[in-house]
């Protein structure tokens, strides 16, 4: 029997992986998103891409929801610093040079924000991004 094709660095996605404990066994499907897809690009320009099927298995669904609500009330946070930084930046500054600033450093708190605590979600029924 012939192997799938598949590209140079990545495999056929033959195994689901528990982003938690990443023991391989089925379990509710995480959403493909900017995030995942980058992630997963970047494995495998590098060639380290495993090709697994995540997935958050029935034993730590718990975690997995208190992980991603970390992380949502983190984002607001972060969303409401850069925020608040940007309208003093404007109001101090006046110029567009330092609304241009506020921007990129808004923008800059609000990557921080995502790279250190990033929980990706499940996967919606109906959605057909896996």
């Amino acid at each position: 029997m012939k192997k799938p094709k598949t590209r140079p660095g990545k495999q056929a996605k033959s195994e689901s992986r528990c982003i938690i404990c990443g023991r391989e066994m089925s379990g509710a499907p995480i959403a493909d998103d900017v995030v995942i897809k980058a992630i997963r690009k970047a494995k495998g320009a590098l060639g380290v891409a495993k090709g697994s099927r995540l997935v958050v298995c029935k034993e730590d669904l718990e975690e997995h929801f208190k992980r991603r609500k970390k992380f949502e009330k983190n984002m607001v946070q972060y969303g409401a610093i850069a925020f608040v930084l940007l309208v003093a930046m404007v109001v101090l500054s006046g110029s567009l040079t330092g609304v241009v600033a506020a921007l990129l450093i808004g923008a800059f708190i609000l990557l921080l924000g995502l790279v250190g605590n990033y929980h990706p979600s499940l996967l919606k029924k109906g959605d057909g991004n896996a």
